[in-house]
C-alpha cells in the first residue's frame, strides 16, 4: 500500500465495492467493524465475505483531515454492510430468572461450523448485576470453571432495563436513571462459530479502565485512537500491542453527564478463558472476539468506581486475608549464590535495626533448578537459618517452578517419579504420556492442577521438603529465560527476563511438536506475540483433566496458585501466603502478586503505580552484556538456536540484521508491566514492585525513593538480580539507612491501617489502593492522575519520581491536592490548599504523605517485626473534617489463623469523632490473647486552644496541644480497648 501514488489514493476513497453501496455508507470511519481481522487482508478476501471494502486515508490525505496517526492506523479497510446477515430472534419465554430466547440465523457466513441455532438466556441476577449467556441450543461447549454465583430468581427492582430488538438480533441495556447505555450489540452482527465468536456494544464514553494485563495508560482513552488488546497468558515484556501474563476481561465504563463531568461507572466483565482479541474503536466501542467457549457476559451498574468492583468481586470470589506477617518489609535476591552472603545481609539488617518480617531466596538456592531441593554444598545449613530467623518472629519463602524435571534417574526424584505414578501430569492429544516441554532442568513435564489427584501429589512433595526446609510461603514461578524481540519498524531492541508460570515454555509446543488438527491450528487465531498459540508454551492441544490446554491455557497460574494455597494451608494450618505472576479472574482469592521483574530506573518506578510502560533501545547505541551460559531467543515467527557466550554476547541470526552487542554497558533489560492500581480493580490487591529495581544496578537516590515508594505498596519487596551489587537497605550510607528507616517505620506505624483494610477487602470488596479519580470523580482534575494514589480512602501518596540528575527541578513535586482537608503525615500540619495542582517541598529525605480529614487512622508503636510488634501500644491519629468530625475502624486477630472470621476470633472496633469527643466502639472482643492497649491519640485540626482533656469522663492532665499546628496530643493512656464496650475522650476548647 505505501508504493501507492496519491491519485491512486484518492480514486480508492470513493470507491465501494459490495452488493448495495448504500449499505456500506458510514457517517464516520469510527463506526467501521473489523469484518476482516486477519492479516494480509485483500480487496478480494474481503469482498469474498460479502464484506464492504473501503481503504482509509493516506498518509498525505491525511493531513488534510483533523485526525491522529493512531486514528487511521486502526480504521478496517474491510467492515461489515449494515445488512450483514445475522439472527432474529425465533422464541422468547419468560423464566424464574429473566427472559430466554432462541435465536436463529438463516445462512453461515465466512466462518467455519457456525452455529446457526443459539439460546440466549438474559439472567436478571442483582439490582445492579445482569448476565448475558448466549450458547449452542444443542450441543454442550466449554465453559470457564470458574464458581460464580448461581441465580435462579430473577430480582424484583433493578437499576437496568433490557430492551430486544427481533429482526435483526440485538439487546440494548439502560441505566433507569440517567438512560445512560451499558450494552448496546446493536453496533456490529453476532458472530457465532465453533472457533470464532465475536460481539459489540457501543460504550458510554471513550474512557476506561482495566483489560489487563497489557502495556497501557492506567486510563484507557479512545476518543481519537484504535486499541487492540489480546488476551493469551505470555512471558513476554512488556509493549503496546503485546499479550502480557495475566487474562482480566473486565472493564470500567466511565459515563460522562451533559456537562462532561463524569457522575457513574459501570463494567462489564467477558467470562471466557480462551485466547482472544478486545478491539476498542472511538466511536466509542468495545468488540470482543474469542475463539472458544460461550459468551457470558456480566454487566455491573456501580453507579460509583467502587460499586462496581465491589459487584465484579462478588462474582469471582473477594480476595483472601494474608497472615499479617505478610504486610512486613521481604528482601530477597537472586544471587545470594551462598549461604554465607545470606547470612551476611541477615546480620547487617539485624545490626543496623532494620524493621523486616520476610527473607526469601531465588533459583541460585537449588539443586541444578531441581523443584522442591537446595542446594546442600552451596547454601548448607539453610534450613538452621530459617530455624533461626522464625525464632526471632521472621518468616522464609521459597521458589518453586511449575515444571518437574523428567530426566534424573529413575528412583532419584520423587516430584517426577510419584507424579508419573499418580498420572497428575498434562498429556499429550489423545494420549496418556506427558507433554514435554523444555525449562531450567532441561526436559520437564507440567503438573495438571486441574486434577483433584494433583492437589494431593502437589501437597505431599510440599510437605516433605517442609520437613527440611520449614518454608513460610511458596514463590510459583519458573524463572529466566531471555528472549530478544527486534522491532522492525523502528530498529529497535528490547531484552527481556521471564517467569514462567503462564505455563511457559524454552521450546514452541513441545518437544515432539503438536498436532495438525484445529486446536493446535484454529482458524483464527487473535493477535499473539509469535502469531501462534504454541508459541513458547504447550501445544493447545494438550490434555488436562478438565478440558484442552486450548481452553484452560490462560487459567494455569490460576490453578497453580490454588493448589499451593491449599497445600500451605493443609501443611502450616495457618494462613498461606503464595506469590505467583500469572493470574486469571478470581485469583486473588489464593495468592499474591508482583509485577515482574523491573529495572533500577526512575521510568520503572513511576510506572509501578499506573500499570503501564515500554523501554526499547536503540540497537545502535544501548549495548548489553548478561552472566548467562545460554540466551534462547525468538523473534515472532523466526526461529533462533542457543548461543553459547560467557560473558553473553547476543548474536541475531536472521537475514536482515547480525548484531553482536559487545559489554560496554552492563544493561539488564527486563520490562515487565506494573500495576499496583489495575489489579486492585481486578480483585489481586495484595501486589507490589521489585523495590529498587530488579535489573540494572540501582543508586542510592533512586533506591531511597522507592524504598519510600515502596512503603505504600500493599505488598512490599525489595528484590535484584543476579551480578546487581547489593541493595538491601543495610547496604548503603548510614545517611541513606537513616532515611529507609524512616519510610519502614512510617509503614510498620500504619500496619493496624493497612491490615482492616485488607479485612474490609476480603469481607465488603474494597480496594486498598484506587485512583484519585476513583474516590473524587466529578473532579475532572482527577481524570488521568496516575502519579499519584489513595491508600483506601484516606491517605494521599505524591512521590518523587524524577532524579536529580535530570534537567527538571526535582527538590519538589507537582501534586494535586483534591478539594478537601488534608493534613501531612507524619507531622500532622493542616494543608493550607486544595483543588489545585501545587508544589510541594520534596527533598531526598521526604515522601509527601497526606491524610485526609474525616479519617480515623489506627496505628502502632512498630517492632523490629510485625509478629515482635503486636504486643506494643496502639495510637490513633484523628483527622477532623470541616465539620469536626471523623470515623475509622479497627479488625485485629492473631494474624495467621485460617478460620479467625468465621469462628468470630477477633476484636473489632470502630471509633467516632463528633463534637470534641472521640469515642471507641467495641464491637466484637473475642480475640484475648493480644494486649489491645491505646497509648497516643493524635487530634489533627483543632483550632481553638484545648483547654481540658477527659478520659471516660474523668479529667486527664497528660496532653499537650500545638496552638501553631492546630494538633492535640494525648499521651500516655494505657487504656485497654477491650475493658469497656464503649470509651470516650472528650476535650474542651476557649469559645473564640
Amino acid at each position: 500500500m505505501a508504493h501507492f501514488s496519491v491519485a491512486k489514493w484518492i480514486v480508492m476513497l470513493f470507491f465501494v465495492s459490495s452488493a448495495s453501496a448504500q449499505q456500506c455508507d458510514q457517517p464516520v470511519d469510527s463506526a467501521r467493524f473489523d469484518c476482516h481481522p486477519e492479516p494480509s487482508v485483500s480487496q478480494q478476501s474481503c469482498l469474498d465475505r460479502n464484506c464492504c471494502w473501503k481503504p482509509i486515508f493516506s498518509p498525505a490525505i491525511r493531513l488534510l483531515k483533523n485526525h491522529s496517526t493512531n486514528y487511521f492506523e486502526g480504521v478496517p479497510w474491510c467492515y461489515y454492510p449494515r445488512d450483514f446477515p445475522t439472527y432474529q430472534i425465533k422464541t422468547n419465554e419468560s423464566t424464574s430468572f429473566g427472559q430466554r430466547l432462541t435465536i436463529v440465523k438463516r445462512q453461515s457466513t465466512y466462518m467455519p461450523n457456525e452455529i446457526l441455532n443459539l439460546t440466549v438466556d438474559l439472567i436478571y441476577e442483582t439490582a445492579q448485576r445482569f448476565r448475558l449467556r448466549i450458547y449452542d441450543s444443542t450441543k454442550k461447549r466449554f465453559e470457564v470453571p470458574l464458581q460464580v454465583p448461581a441465580i435462579e430468581t430473577k430480582a424484583n427492582a433493578t437499576d437496568y432495563e433490557v430492551s430486544l430488538s427481533q429482526t435483526p438480533f440485538a439487546i440494548l441495556v439502560k441505566r433507569k436513571s440517567t438512560r445512560g447505555i451499558l450494552f448496546d450489540s446493536s453496533a456490529s452482527p453476532l458472530i457465532y462459530a465453533d472457533q470464532f465468536i465475536k460481539f459489540s456494544s457501543h460504550l458510554s464514553s471513550p474512557f476506561l479502565y482495566g483489560l489487563g494485563e497489557h502495556r497501557q495508560p492506567l486510563l484507557i482513552n479512545v476518543t481519537n485512537e484504535w486499541r487492540k488488546l489480546t488476551f493469551w497468558a505470555r512471558d513476554i515484556g512488556p509493549a503496546e500491542g503485546v499479550n502480557l501474563y495475566g487474562v482480566h476481561p473486565f472493564h470500567i465504563n466511565v459515563e460522562m453527564n451533559h456537562n462532561n463531568t463524569q457522575t457513574n461507572f459501570h463494567g462489564q466483565f467477558f467470562l471466557n478463558s480462551n485466547a482472544m482479541d478486545v478491539d476498542l474503536q472511538p466511536l466509542p466501542a468495545i468488540t470482543y472476539t474469542t475463539i472458544g467457549g460461550i459468551i457470558d457476559l456480566y454487566l455491573f451498574t456501580g453507579p460509583t468506581a467502587q460499586d462496581v468492583i465491589q459487584q465484579y468481586w462478588d462474582v469471582i470470589g473477594k480476595p483472601a486475608m494474608p497472615a499479617y506477617w505478610s504486610l512486613g518489609f521481604h528482601l530477597c535476591r537472586w544471587g545470594y549464590n551462598n549461604i554465607d552472603n545470606l547470612r551476611a545481609v541477615v546480620q547487617r539488617m539485624r545490626a543496623a535495626e532494620f524493621p523486616y518480617d520476610v527473607q526469601w531466596t531465588d533459583i541460585d538456592a537449588m539443586s541444578s533448578h531441581l523443584d522442591f531441593t537446595y542446594d546442600q554444598t552451596n547454601f548448607n545449613g539453610l534450613p538452621d537459618l530459617i530455624h533461626s530467623l522464625q525464632s526471632e518472629g521472621k518468616h522464609y519463602v521459597n521458589i518453586i517452578d511449575p515444571g518437574i524435571s523428567s530426566t534424573q534417574p529413575s528412583g532419584t526424584y520423587p516430584p517426577y517419579d510419584d507424579g508419573m505414578k499418580r498420572a497428575i501430569f498434562m498429556t499429550k492429544f489423545n494420549s496418556t504420556e506427558p507433554i514435554t516441554g523444555q525449562v531450567w532442568p532441561g526436559l520437564t513435564v507440567f503438573p495438571d492442577f486441574t486434577n483433584a489427584s494433583t492437589i494431593e501429589w502437589w501437597t505431599n512433595i510440599a510437605a516433605t521438603f517442609h520437613d527440611i526446609v520449614p518454608f513460610d510461603g511458596i514463590w510459583i514461578v519458573r524463572k529466566y529465560v531471555l528472549e530478544l524481540v527486534v522491532h522492525s519498524k523502528k530498529s529497535v531492541m528490547t531484552l527481556i527476563q521471564f517467569d514462567m508460570n503462564e505455563p511457559s515454555n524454552f521450546i514452541d509446543g513441545s518437544q515432539d511438536g503438536c498436532t495438525n488438527n484445529s486446536l493446535d491450528k484454529p482458524p483464527f487465531v487473535p493477535n499473539v506475540v509469535g502469531s501462534s498459540l504454541s508459541a513458547k508454551t504447550l501445544c493447545p492441544s494438550a490434555q488436562h483433566a478438565l478440558s484442552f490446554h486450548y481452553n484452560l491455557h490462560n487459567m494455569f497460574g490460576y490453578f497453580e496458585a490454588k493448589a499451593t494455597n491449599l497445600a500451605l494451608q493443609t501443611i502450616r494450618q495457618k494462613r498461606a501466603f503464595v506469590l505467583s505472576r500469572s493470574s486469571f479472574a478470581g485469583s486473588g482469592q489464593y495468592t499474591a502478586h508482583w509485577t515482574g521483574d523491573n529495572r533500577a530506573t526512575f521510568e520503572d518506578m513511576y510506572f509501578s503505580i499506573p500499570g503501564t510502560y515500554i523501554n526499547n533501545a536503540q540497537m545502535e547505541e544501548d549495548l548489553f552484556v548478561f552472566d548467562f551460559n545460554k540466551v534462547f531467543l525468538s523473534l515472532d515467527n523466526r526461529d533462533y538456536e542457543p548461543t553459547e557466550v560467557s560473558p553473553l554476547v547476543v548474536k541475531i541470526n536472521n537475514n536482515d540484521n547480525q548484531q553482536n552487542l559487545p559489554q560496554e554497558k552492563h544493561l539488564f533489560i527486563f520490562l515487565y508491566i506494573l500495576a499496583i492500581l489495575s489489579f486492585n480493580m481486578f480483585g489481586v490487591p495484595n501486589v507490589g514492585a521489585d523495590i529498587c529495581g530488579f535489573g540494572l544496578d540501582t543508586t542510592e537516590e533512586l533506591c531511597t525513593r522507592w524504598m519510600q515508594l515502596g512503603a505504600f505498596y500493599p505488598f512490599m519487596r525489595n528484590h535484584n538480580a543476579i551480578g546487581q551489587k547489593d541493595q538491601d537497605p543495610a547496604a548503603f550510607s548510614l545517611t541513606t539507612q537513616q532515611i529507609m528507616k524512616q519510610a519502614l517505620l512510617m509503614r510498620y506505624s500504619l500496619a493496624p491501617f493497612w491490615y482492616t483494610l485488607y479485612h474490609k477487602a476480603a469481607m465488603v470488596s474494597r480496594t486498598l489502593v484506587q485512583p484519585l479519580h476513583f474516590e473524587f470523580p466529578n473532579d475532572n482534575n482527577t481524570l488521568g492522575i496516575d502519579q499519584q494514589f489513595l491508600i483506601g480512602s484516606a491517605i494521599l501518596v505524591s512521590p518523587n519520581l524524577v532524579s536529580v540528575n535530570r534537567q527538571r527541578q526535582t527538590t519538589t513535586v507537582h501534586a494535586y491536592i483534591p478539594q478537601d482537608v488534608w493534613y501531612q503525615f507524619p507531622s500532622g500540619v493542616k494543608v493550607q490548599v486544595a483543588g489545585i495542582f501545587t508544589d510541594l517541598d520534596a527533598p531526598l529525605e521526604k515522601i509527601n504523605v497526606h491524610v485526609r480529614g474525616g479519617f480515623i487512622i489506627p496505628m502502632q508503636i512498630p517492632g523490629a517485626n510485625l509478629v515482635m510488634g503486636r504486643q506494643n501500644p496502639f495510637i490513633l491519629l484523628v483527622a477532623q473534617s470541616a465539620a469536626g468530625n471523623a470515623s475509622g475502624n479497627l479488625f485485629w486477630d492473631d494474624g495467621d489463623s485460617i478460620d479467625s472470621i468465621e469462628t468470630k476470633t477477633y476484636n473489632y472496633f470502630e471509633f467516632s469523632l463528633v463534637s470534641n469527643a472521640l469515642t471507641i466502639h467495641a464491637i466484637v472482643t473475642n480475640y484475648k490473647d493480644s494486649p489491645m492497649r491505646l497509648e497516643i491519640v493524635r487530634i489533627l485540626g483543632i483550632s481553638k486552644l484545648v483547654t481540658s482533656v477527659t478520659v471516660n469522663e474523668k479529667d486527664y492532665k497528660n496532653f499537650s496541644y500545638n496552638i501553631a499546628d492546630q494538633i492535640l496530643v494525648v499521651d500516655g493512656l494505657d487504656m485497654n480497648m477491650l475493658a469497656q464496650s464503649s470509651q470516650t475522650i472528650a476535650w474542651t476548647t476557649t469559645i473564640n
